[in-house]
């Protein structure tokens, strides 16, 4: 009965948003209501620890939110200025395969995005680009998504594992911290081009609705491996050189998305493993666009948002200090022990502001226009509102859920335990799908790192597994789970204007969920034990 309770708040949202097709605005709030009955009427949850778990959810919702309106500011400024018209037309004189420009925006500078910024920011700013290059709205998320895997490991500057397996596990030593990195990208080396497949799996035969036993069709998908290959191993290789050249994980991410970027833009412009004709969802190029904005200038908002980041976020630097020194927050709210507390200055969605604002010059935008874009995404940013405080409540009340009268152990560690306990010989293969668990609940595969890494790490020593090995499924299970994750999908969805098909995106990346998390059991299994 503990199980099934545990479960109600992650049933409710599957059956409001894909098996009722409920839209998110109606379906989060109605999960939240089944949540509040669980915690209040079977966990007993005092109602000052849920009030407390209120404010905690909505002043973490207010961080995302911050990304998102700047996420959104950033596409309706530069849709106005014609920037995206300007890039979307110098994109496709490089190369007009909508494959190729996947694998560049979505995987290439999605991986460094997700190594300077993290926080979802990836989804929403490729979802964007892939719109601007003629995907429709619903493909340009899911694709967004899927290809936000690998780097997720390692997240804006490591913190995945720094601060969530770490935290989690204190004896864990940097060494040991730099070796779990070393062999999480060794499953990657292999289990990573899963992700550039899935891609193109995604568009070839999903989007362009043709049947995977066609002879075209099939052609169309294997003459893209060499490439999707390369991207992979170019990814890999170069995040597994930062960190044996700079003894720290801090940097993965950002040198193998920039590298990636590099490697893929080389490619592209030599025509090397390229393919031969161009394939596109969408047959319709105007050839006659014209724009008066260069590629450098409609490019600037994007170059000068990743020095910001970086500026921002490298220790060696003041800026970090500065931008972080600004909190906003509450400790021990109630007496709970609940404490929230968040750092505006140095949320994505603030650079992305800063950045528009530094280049309304180059941009030919007046203070006053951009302005009136300002006041519109706020009002197009009224009704995600409503659905992102729904869901993070939601979360919060799940992880606050250990404390209450009973003294009984939180909801997401009651569902962990009783999998372990019911499939200790299939423990390999569960274990991934722990991970996923925790990122697709918590929206963050930082903080499914550090609700899961201990269980995991004693799980395995109860079962007489190596523990460091094990900690790899977690962290490769929680970096799959922002495919699925309610919070970054009614982001994303929301930049790309496509409200109301939440459910539909996620049956499209539940698939390629489940084949990685067991395709990353399989080989730790082959490689490690």
């Amino acid at each position: 009965m503990q199980f099934f309770i545990a479960c109600l708040p992650i049933l409710s949202v599957f059956i409001f948003l894909i098996l009722l097709r409920l839209p998110a605005t109606k379906a989060m709030p109605l999960s939240l209501g089944v949540t509040l009955l669980c915690v209040y009427f079977y966990w007993n949850m005092q109602k000052e620890t849920i009030a407390a778990s209120v404010i905690e959810g909505f002043i973490l919702s207010c961080s995302i939110l911050i990304i998102l309106f700047g996420a959104l500011l950033l596409l309706s400024t530069l849709k106005k200025v014609g920037a995206l018209q300007s890039i979307e037309i110098k994109f496709n004189l490089l190369t007009q395969d909508q494959r190729i420009q996947t694998l560049i925006i979505a995987y290439g500078f999605g991986s460094l995005m997700e190594g300077i910024a993290g926080f979802g920011t990836p989804a929403m700013l490729c979802a964007g680009l892939l719109v601007a290059m003629g995907f429709k709205p619903i493909s340009a998320v899911v694709l967004a998504l899927v290809a936000n895997c690998a780097a997720v490991s390692f997240g804006a500057v490591g913190t995945p594992l720094m601060l969530g397996v770490k935290s989690s596990l204190d004896s864990f030593s940097d060494k040991e911290l730099n070796q779990l990195a070393i062999n999480v990208l060794s499953i990657e080396s292999i289990n990573g081009l899963l992700t550039s497949l899935f891609l193109m799996a995604l568009i070839v035969f999903v989007f362009a609705k043709q049947s995977v036993f066609s002879k075209k069709a099939l052609k169309e998908y294997c003459v893209m491996i060499p490439l999707c290959i390369i991207a992979n191993l170019s990814f890999v290789g170069a995040a597994y050189l930062s960190i044996i050249l700079f003894k720290t994980i801090e940097f993965s991410s950002i040198f193998g998305g920039l590298f990636m970027l590099l490697v893929l833009f080389t490619f592209t412009h030599k025509k090397w493993l390229t393919p031969k004709t161009n394939f596109r969802l969408t047959t319709k190029i105007e050839s006659n666009q014209t724009t008066h904005l260069s590629l450098l200038r409609a490019a600037t908002p994007y170059i000068v948002i990743i020095v910001l980041l970086l500026l921002s976020r490298l220790e060696i630097l003041p800026f970090k200090t500065i931008f972080s020194g600004f909190v906003f927050g509450f400790n021990n709210i109630f007496n709970t022990g609940i404490s929230v507390a968040i750092t505006p200055l140095y949320l994505p969605g603030f650079f992305f502001i800063l950045a528009l604002i530094l280049c309304l010059p180059v941009l030919k935008l007046s203070f006053k226009q951009f302005s009136f874009e300002v006041l519109k995404t706020s009002k197009q940013l009224a009704l995600t509102a409503v659905t992102l405080i729904s869901a993070i409540v939601l979360v919060r009340l799940f992880l606050n859920s250990h404390i209450n009268l009973d003294q009984t152990i939180a909801m997401p560690l009651v569902i962990a335990r009783s999998l372990t306990s019911w499939f200790p010989d299939s423990w390999v293969y569960i274990s991934p799908f722990i991970g996923a668990l925790g990122s697709f609940i918590s929206g963050s595969a930082t903080f499914s790192n550090m609700m899961f890494s201990q269980l995991q790490f004693s799980g395995a020593q109860q079962l007489l597994l190596a523990p460091n090995i094990m900690l790899i499924l977690q962290v490769i299970g929680a970096n799959t789970g922002n495919m699925i994750c309610v919070i970054n999908i009614v982001a994303a969805a929301s930049v790309v204007g496509c409200q109301g098909q939440e459910g539909k995106i996620i049956k499209l990346t539940f698939i390629p969920l489940v084949i990685y998390c067991l395709s990353a059991s399989t080989l730790v299994s082959l490689i490690f034990l």
